[in-house]
């Protein structure tokens, strides 16, 4: 209550009791469980991201996420991409800098270590696909005598992707 308490020890007080401004001992691993806490079970490719958060809590879980500096983390960008292939780093990246702007809009960082960070750390370079099914080869998968077959043109008649196909569901005739 003022006067006893200031103004500036009463935020002080609120702070600590809030733990606005005691981040710092969050580790890399908290913030990791808090992104796949909120975000990981509404993605469609959970288990990729689950891969990359693995990975990610093996090489620096216990580290503090303020002690975590960008070239860390571009150095770890650029050996999961030697290791992995340069479009999987490029996945990668995203998936970190996911977890870190988590932790910026809760509060546990003032700013993200890979603000500014690009793809290019990763040396991949788009090739648009030039590659589409000629009519022969649409012909042969649409005669095929094989369980999956009824998929297969599925797919070809409606122009969905596997994932996107898995999340639909039938009434009646339509799906």
């Amino acid at each position: 209550h003022y006067p006893a308490l200031s103004p500036e020890a009463a935020r002080k007080e609120r702070d600590r009791l809030l733990g606005i401004g005691n981040n710092l001992s969050v580790t890399v691993r908290e913030g990791i469980d808090d992104y796949r806490s909120l975000i990981l079970d509404h993605q469609k490719s959970g288990w990729q991201l689950e891969t990359y958060l693995k990975h990610l809590d093996n090489i620096m879980g216990n580290r503090k996420l303020a002690a975590v500096t960008r070239a860390d983390l571009v150095t770890t960008v650029k050996r999961y991409g030697q290791e992995r292939g340069q479009r999987t780093a490029v996945r990668y990246l995203g998936t970190i800098k996911g977890v870190l702007d988590l932790a910026v809009e809760h509060g546990t960082l003032e700013q993200s270590p890979l603000m500014g960070v690009t793809a290019r750390v990763t040396g991949y370079k788009h090739r648009a696909r030039e590659r589409v099914l000629s009519d022969a080869e649409i012909h042969q998968v649409w005669s095929w005598d094989h369980h999956h077959a009824s998929l297969m043109r599925f797919l070809l008649l409606t122009g969905l992707r596997i994932s996107e196909a898995q999340k639909g569901h039938q009434v009646g005739d339509r799906w």
